[in-house]
């Protein structure tokens, strides 16, 4: 295996493990909003209810929310795509475009 073969591996692995971390918070996604849909459904304290799910909303749901966008984000791009990063790595190893256009042609 060549040490390009070996960066692909290395992305497509980091692209796997930010799947799992998407798949996870969107556990707790669900979670969070099953728990914001049973307190706004608190008939006997109203006020508090409110309260709590503006408040749970807030400070869980949300932030919970945007870590399954960008880990989804994340591991679509390094398990679809990847070209630009791998490409990015393999910068320091092969020769510059920009040494091989400055170079006289004969």
């Amino acid at each position: 295996m060549e040490k390009s073969d070996t960066y692909w591996v290395a992305i497509r692995l980091m692209g796997l493990f930010f799947l799992y971390k998407s798949l996870e918070s969107l556990v707790q996604v669900i979670a969070n909003g099953y728990f914001l849909i049973r307190v706004n459904f608190i008939e006997d304290i109203e006020t508090l209810g409110t309260e709590l799910a503006s408040f749970g909303a807030e400070t869980v749901f949300i932030p919970a929310l945007i870590r399954v966008l960008l880990y989804t984000g994340l591991a679509y791009y390094l398990l679809r795509k990847g070209k630009a990063l791998h490409n990015f790595v393999m910068g320091a190893d092969r020769p510059s475009t920009l040494n091989k256009l400055r170079q006289p042609t004969q």
